[in-house]
């Protein structure tokens, strides 16, 4: 945050986003009939911060308790966890190359420096490409990383590879760059791998919403693979408030699943029934 705000009674706050405002990365927080606008750095630092000051706000109705600082800089400690002890972690998610260093922050995943220059290729609507020791991370971005991990993520999008219809195998150590684009883009562009299913593209549409607000990322990340509509709101708009899944995952506390919505191009724009 670039100024610090001074609060009287954090029992009395409700703070939520701000989309109507100008700026970048806002949210308001409301004490009685004052209004205070806060900017952070980022998408991830802001859906931390609303989390953080709702927990505190909650613990608050039970004793008096002091405002949580975000990190502005990367924690080592967190890195180093997200390199060696994430299942997974410790070979790139696409080929056989260990000690991945790069990143997919919108697939949650570690990626080897030859197949990270292929994921830009694809696109940041599918693959946003970061550096785990040169690019600044947030806390945030960093929890939701731990969570989702490469093992989680290759039992979605590599659940059917045996056996699969376009006869292709996972790049091995020596794979030229044309063997990996060719998987990549199989695994990632027309999903090749994934389980099998009959579900109806509004199925997959309720199954985010629902495991969104479980805070389910397993589910998630199979429902978004699947082409899950992340603006979708139930036909129940009485009883759900016009949320989305980002709605939910904010307002039931998922922060690591706000921040893989955000990475995968979720709307803060949009508001619920409330006007949240």
């Amino acid at each position: 945050l670039r100024q610090p705000v001074l609060m009287g009674n954090l029992s009395l706050c409700t703070v939520k986003p701000a989309p109507s405002c100008e700026r970048a990365h806002a949210f308001e927080v409301v004490v009685a009939t004052d209004r205070f606008l806060l900017q952070a750095e980022s998408d991830e630092e802001m859906v931390e911060w609303i989390a953080n000051l709702q927990n505190a706000i909650g613990a608050s109705l039970d004793s008096g308790m002091s405002v949580p600082k975000a990190r502005h800089t990367a924690n080592p400690a967190k890195v180093e966890e997200l390199r060696g002890r994430v299942e997974g972690n410790g070979v790139c998610v696409d080929c056989a190359n260990e000690h991945p260093t790069w990143a997919s922050i919108s697939l949650g995943v570690l990626i080897c420096i030859e197949c990270s220059g292929l994921h830009r290729k694809l696109g940041v609507h599918l693959s946003k490409v970061r550096s785990t020791g040169l690019d600044k991370w947030s806390d945030a971005l960093l929890d939701m990383m731990i969570a989702v991990g490469n093992a989680r993520s290759n039992g979605v999008y590599e659940a059917a590879l045996e056996g699969n219809a376009e006869g292709l195998s996972k790049p091995g150590k020596g794979a030229s760059l044309a063997e990996r684009e060719t998987f990549i883009r199989a695994k990632y562009e027309r999903k090749a791998f994934l389980r099998p299913s009959e579900r109806a593209p509004r199925e997959w549409d309720a199954l985010l919403f629902e495991r969104a607000g479980e805070g389910d990322l397993s589910g998630m990340i199979e429902a978004m693979a699947n082409g899950a509509d992340l603006s979708w709101v139930p036909a129940d708009r009485e009883r759900c408030q016009g949320r989305t899944c980002l709605h939910e995952t904010a307002m039931r506390g998922h922060v690591a699943a706000a921040v893989l919505l955000l990475q995968r191009g979720a709307k803060l724009d949009l508001q619920d029934g409330t006007g949240n």
